[in-house]
């Protein structure tokens, strides 16, 4: 301010008037973090809904309430829906009815679900989706997908008939990493049969879901002639040979497909307003070098 006063000055204007407009604090209302465990510190620290405690313990810290059974690491192999839903694994209808009175205590807006049946569960680790053959897992998987978009469909039915209308599913699908680059190497014949499972199988040169192939990817629609070979023996390097990073695009593109397909569509069903993210992901393209 002083500045322009004195600049204004400099061309012979003496007299500066301003007005002056009183503007009241505000508080913002939109933001907020959300938290895996208890803001509440007279809580266990740990992710069992029912004990939680005051999940309004703080204004801009919100926990976000976990879909997670009690039998087994809370995946959705441990027990069917029906039985997560009646309380089967739990001993009593306790843990469903914490999910949805925690999430009903929120403020709406800041209603989070995160989906732990999902992130625990063998999404791939499924007989009916590995290479013909072999035991090596398929990226494509869509015998896993038929059985987690039942499961949820069954599970958030319950939830919105209950009223528990989230905001938002938050997931934390990290199981595709055993397709990306660093786990191939050439002193794991497994590792390598799952590259040659994907760049061998029918789907590699095929969209799915809507997604663009996986050679397409790989080969930025032909400009490159990438196949996949150079990913079992490491020959690759960030400037001579990036094959390796338009292989982890397609591996993520993938999944992205079947976190779409299989759980945020599902899931728009029943709420169609209800945002999603899935935790780390990213996106290399062209233009690193």
């Amino acid at each position: 301010m002083a500045y322009v006063v004195n600049l204004l000055r400099s061309y012979g204007i003496q007299r500066i008037y301003f007005d002056v407009v009183e503007t009241p604090i505000s508080t913002p209302t939109d933001i907020w973090a959300a938290t895996w465990f208890p803001p509440d510190s007279t809580a266990p620290y740990n992710t069992s809904p029912e004990d939680f405690g005051d999940v309004n313990a703080y204004t801009y810290v919100k926990p976000l309430i976990p879909i997670i059974d009690c039998a087994g690491d809370g995946g959705y192999e441990n027990s069917t829906a029906t039985q997560f839903i009646n309380g089967t694994s739990c001993g009593g209808s306790f843990r469903i009815d914490a999910i949805i009175n925690k999430l009903k205590d929120l403020p709406q807006g800041k209603r989070a679900y995160i989906l732990t049946r999902v992130n625990q569960g063998p999404v791939y680790d499924e007989i009916a989706d590995r290479f013909p053959g072999t035991t090596a897992q398929s990226p494509w998987a869509g015998a896993a997908g038929i059985t987690i978009s039942t499961d949820l469909t069954t599970v958030f039915t319950r939830l919105g008939a209950s009223g528990a209308t989230p905001d938002q599913i938050v997931i934390d699908q990290e199981q595709r990493g055993v397709f990306f680059n660093y786990q191939f190497t050439g002193s794991s014949a497994g590792f390598n049969a799952r590259v040659f499972g994907i760049t061998g199988s029918t789907f590699y040169t095929s969209t799915w879901y809507g997604m663009t192939s996986w050679q397409g990817i790989l080969t930025q629609n032909g400009k490159y002639n990438f196949d996949g070979s150079s990913i079992p023996t490491e020959n690759y390097h960030p400037q001579t040979n990036r094959e390796y990073i338009f292989w982890d695009r397609a591996n993520t593109a993938i999944s992205a497909a079947f976190l779409n397909k299989f759980v945020v569509d599902p899931i728009k069903t029943i709420f169609p307003n209800i945002k999603s993210s899935n935790y780390e992901d990213f996106i290399s393209d062209d233009a690193i070098s």
